[in-house]
């Protein structure tokens, strides 16, 4: 492995918060991060405290936000132009991060 690992962390945060709406393994991310992703994952975790996942929901989530401030879209389609689907499981994710469903946030936000 050539390089500090965080430097190979700092590249794969760049990559996910560029390509937050597309969709990637985490073999993907190791591999941009020059890491096996048992590696990864556990480097990942050490500077920065979550998993690779949860960051991703994290960076998914805030961009959500963004989007329901556009009240020309749905909020359907905001989680679509973030990379998910508006289901149940993800609007969950969304309520147990933010602490509010999306219609909630959407309306505190339009005050």
């Amino acid at each position: 492995m050539q390089g500090h690992p965080l430097n190979h962390i700092k590249k794969a945060i760049e990559f996910m918060n560029d390509c937050y709406n597309q969709d990637y393994s985490i073999e993907d991310i190791a591999r941009i991060a020059n890491l096996s992703p048992y590696h990864f994952i556990w480097v990942f975790k050490e500077e920065t405290g979550m998993t690779p996942h949860e960051y991703m929901m994290n960076i998914k989530i805030g961009k959500i936000k963004e989007k329901l401030a556009d009240k020309n879209l749905s909020i359907s389609q905001a989680f679509s132009l973030c990379g998910l689907d508006y289901n149940g499981h993800y609007a969950a994710v969304f309520k147990k991060i933010v602490g509010v469903t999306p219609s909630q946030y959407r309306k505190t936000i339009a005050r």
